[in-house]
């Protein structure tokens, strides 16, 4: 599942912004 550890980082980014 890497697509979910980079929807998770993308929501993150998303979060830190």
């Amino acid at each position: 599942v890497s697509h979910f550890r980079r929807t998770l980082e993308h929501t993150i980014s998303y979060m830190l912004q």
